[in-house]
């Protein structure tokens, strides 16, 4: 049985052997580490400002795509949460602004 951090999971069936091959790449603990690290750093934020930090003060680039679904995995995990609160995006919709939670916070 997969789990949402197995590779087999990050692509789907009908994907193209490519995705397949990237699946197998992909660091899923690590891009959620470099979510909560930024959440724990900064505060609560929307993903845009979460990919936007990361990519300023992180020690490698991660895709828009690939942090946003780690904060979605964490989500799950319940260590981070919604705020309840939105902000304003650069594409002029509002996006939800979210936080790590005391859990993801203890080391």
């Amino acid at each position: 049985m997969s789990t949402e951090t197995d590779p087999v999971w990050l692509a789907r069936s009908t994907d193209p052997e490519t995705s397949h091959e990237a699946a197998t790449q992909v660091n899923v603990r690590a891009s959620q580490a470099e979510v909560l690290r930024v959440l724990r750093q900064f505060g609560p934020l929307s993903d845009v400002t979460i990919q936007r930090l990361s990519h300023i003060h992180g020690s490698r680039y991660w895709s828009p795509e690939r942090l946003r679904t780690a904060r979605k995995e964490l989500v799950v995990a319940g260590l981070v949460e919604w705020t309840g609160k939105t902000e304003k995006l650069p594409s002029g919709r509002s996006g939800r602004v979210w936080r790590a939670v005391e859990k993801g916070i203890e080391r």
